[in-house]
């Protein structure tokens, strides 16, 4: 099946690339996925200093120093989802069925957007650190 990228994507594909690919449809969109590896990539390994983040249930996120990232705005959001996706789940429609399906995705991707946007970036006051490694846990 023929498909179209940039030209810098092409060329890293064609190096690259390993393994198999998948293509994917979802959203009325296609996506393929391929896994590479990239030999510049792997020199990040000698970092000195970590950061571990635990993705929650109650809070969004916790930092293995402590740092408790969950607050009012976060909170009044996942209200607001809570009863939007109650009365799609009352309607139970197939148009209402599709919607639930969007919402279970942007709900999958709040705690990574969410981390995102906490993560400090550095800045003339604050020198480069290794990028925060995630220990992704299984919720008990």
């Amino acid at each position: 099946m023929a498909f179209t990228a940039s030209p810098e994507h092409l060329a890293r594909l064609a190096l690259y690339r390993k393994g198999e690919s998948d293509l994917l449809f979802r959203d009325g969109m296609w996506f393929l996925n391929a896994t590479c590896e990239d030999p510049e990539q792997q020199r990040q390994a000698d970092a000195e200093e970590f950061l571990g983040i635990d993705l929650g249930i109650v809070n969004i996120a916790t930092t293995s120093d402590g740092q408790i990232m969950a607050g009012r705005a976060l909170n009044r959001g996942r209200a607001r989802e809570r009863t939007l996706r109650t009365g799609l789940q009352r309607k139970n429609t197939p148009s209402a069925k599709r919607r639930l399906n969007k919402r279970r995705r942007k709900e999958a991707r709040l705690p990574v957007r969410t981390g995102q946007e906490q993560t400090p970036r550095p800045g003339p006051d604050r020198p480069r650190r290794a990028p925060p490694r995630v220990n992704r846990l299984a919720p008990a």
